[in-house]
């Protein structure tokens, strides 16, 4: 009898523990920080990428790269690269990097589906349930590795958009055309969902302003405000027609450069991108010259008077770096030959005029504005 009460207690036990896993929420991953990462090597790394110019640092001697790390079973890893000193000292698993607050503090997210194992299984069945998505925002603190939560956010999908403002006070990201939010960077406070129709590509162009591409047109809006105002003349025939062509418009906001808002127009039909400036006081946005086709935008040298930008993965030239000034009628140079558009390209301005660009996919390489040899910077045959 006894044994028959120990037995059945044993199964309760082990059923309310199965019932307990099954129904729970999962919780989200805490980046894990290595402040003396060890063992990366060329023949470690692959698919390394800089997605953001933010996470290049202000005086431009550190540089985030997101790559996969390890032979047998890779890792995705966002690996802080010392440009001076040529070597890797920290890397973070668990989350992606998307810009520097300050010189010791970055800010990081995680996002992913937190559905506890019953409504996966239910959902791998055909069990049509809503995706409970989260995004959660970190920040990490380099002098002591120490991570803290900054925010969490219940969204519909994956982030498509994000803007830092420049005194990093703010951010502003996008789910999706129709879910838009501003996270401010100092207390973590989330305001309320944008409300527009439509919110597209949210760039911040001051301190206090940001642009995004809405339903008719460019519009302006300050963080923290509940309206937003238009910022250029209507746009109908780019916006409208490219998300009748391709589902999304086709004109993203660069940023101000030297006084002047630009934008890229990437052209539906794939020929070319168009570089456009707005005269504010006009709200009218006027073609400056025509770009090689790329996915990305382009990175403007700190005067304003030049841009580097890859090409096109369908057209296999992804990790070609292209010069081209900004003025009427210019044409691009190739900076940087690529080889059938293996990897991304990824170019940015850093300090003496070079251009810092990643070489095949794999290695992070600068060379001078006007051409010459390259340098490697990283991963050279092992690096601390």
């Amino acid at each position: 009898m006894v044994r028959f009460l120990i037995s059945l207690l044993v199964i309760i036990a082990a059923a309310a523990g199965s019932f307990f896993i099954l129904m729970s929420h999962p919780a989200p991953p805490e980046p894990v920080v290595n402040m003396k990462p060890e063992g990366i090597s060329q023949s470690t790394v692959s698919e390394v990428r800089i997605p953001r110019k933010d996470l290049l640092a202000q005086d431009k001697s550190r540089v985030w790269v997101q790559a996969r790390v390890g032979n047998d079973i890779p890792k995705d890893a966002a690996i802080l690269v010392d440009l001076r000193s040529n070597e890797s000292i920290c890397l973070v698993t668990g989350a992606h990097p998307l810009g520097w607050l300050n010189s010791d503090s970055v800010l990081f997210y995680w996002e992913g589906s937190l559905d506890p194992i019953w409504i996966r299984l239910f959902r791998k069945f055909g069990a049509q349930i809503q995706r409970h998505h989260v995004t959660r925002f970190f920040r990490v603190d380099l002098s002591t590795g120490k991570v803290s939560v900054l925010a969490d956010l219940e969204t519909d999908s994956a982030m498509m958009f994000s803007s830092l403002s420049p005194d990093a006070r703010w951010l502003v990201a996008t789910w999706g055309p129709m879910q838009a939010y501003e996270i401010s960077l100092q207390d973590g406070k989330v305001t309320p969902r944008i409300d527009e129709k439509y919110v597209w590509a949210p760039c911040f162009v001051d301190n206090d302003q940001y642009f995004f591409v809405g339903e008719t047109s460019l519009q302006s809006r300050t963080p923290g405000t509940s309206s937003s105002e238009r910022a250029s003349q209507p746009l109908l025939q780019e916006i409208r027609d490219a998300i009748k062509l391709k589902g999304t418009p086709s004109i993203e906001v660069c940023g101000r450069i030297q006084g002047q808002v630009y934008s890229i127009d990437h052209v539906p039909d794939g020929r070319f991108d168009r570089l456009l400036v707005l005269d504010e006081r006009t709200r009218i946005m006027k073609e400056i010259t025509q770009l090689e086709p790329s996915r990305t935008l382009p990175d403007f040298r700190s005067d304003g008077s030049a841009v580097v930008y890859q090409g096109n993965p369908y057209t296999r030239t992804q990790d070609t770096v292209f010069l081209q000034q900004v003025a009427e009628g210019s044409t691009p140079g190739v900076l940087v030959e690529g080889i059938s558009g293996q990897g991304y390209a990824d170019p940015l301005f850093i300090g003496g005029d070079r251009v810092l660009f990643v070489h095949r996919g794999t290695e992070l390489r600068s060379i001078p504005a006007e051409g010459g040899e390259h340098t490697l910077h990283w991963p050279q045959s092992l690096l601390p």
